[in-house]
């Protein structure tokens, strides 16, 4: 009871460390789990600075009691989870390190939205991860708490600008907002892109 106790105990820890992160894989072997063996360990590829060779080397301290191990990726969490695959970690860090590099701090997390959103996977080289992110910095428009902050924005800087102040009670925002994420805009998770 005391070991499962401090395993579980172990987990809770590791998910709350690992929850801010862009990527932290649970690292195990293949042999390992064929032999029933269910154990690994969580890395968070932050402490690596999303270099693919320094987290490799590690997993292969990690398993060193294997001669050949084949890394598998048992369970994943953070932003770019969306990108891992049991048994691909390479696209994931290449992408990482690269937003980590070329975004500025407040677009990672809305940056990350959009390549999820738009199921953008074609993310292999530099130049494309560039090309995605200058589309990105076109299509954004900002967080919002909801969307009808969004079309208040939008309603007030255009079509309200010179409209009387008491005339503006009988404008509909829900349905000006309505119409504006019908065709035209994007609401993911409080981020606006543009997509027309």
């Amino acid at each position: 009871m005391g070991t499962e106790l401090k395993s579980l105990q172990a987990l809770q820890n590791a998910t709350e460390r690992n929850s801010e992160s862009l990527l932290s894989v649970c690292v195990g072997t293949y042999a390992k789990y064929n032999s029933g063996n269910l154990s690994g360990a969580w890395l968070n590829l932050e402490d690596f600075n999303y270099n693919y060779l320094l987290f490799v080397d590690k997993c292969h301290e990690l398993h060193s009691d294997e001669e050949s191990p084949e890394f598998m990726y048992q369970d994943w969490e953070g932003s770019l989870s969306f990108l891992v695959k049991e048994y691909d970690l390479k696209r994931a860090t290449h992408v990482a390190k690269h937003i980590i590099e070329e975004a500025d701090s407040d677009e990672v997390e809305a940056f990350i939205k959009y390549l999820e959103y738009y199921q953008i996977s074609d993310l292999n080289d530099c130049e494309k991860i560039e090309k995605h992110l200058e589309t990105f910095r076109d299509m954004y428009q900002g967080y919002f708490e909801n969307d009808t902050d969004f079309g208040w924005e939008i309603a007030e800087s255009g079509i309200l600008s010179n409209c009387p102040n008491e005339l503006r009670y009988y404008f509909d925002i829900q349905a000006y907002t309505r119409d504006l994420f019908l065709d035209g805009f994007d609401y993911v998770d409080g981020y606006i892109f543009a997509n027309y």
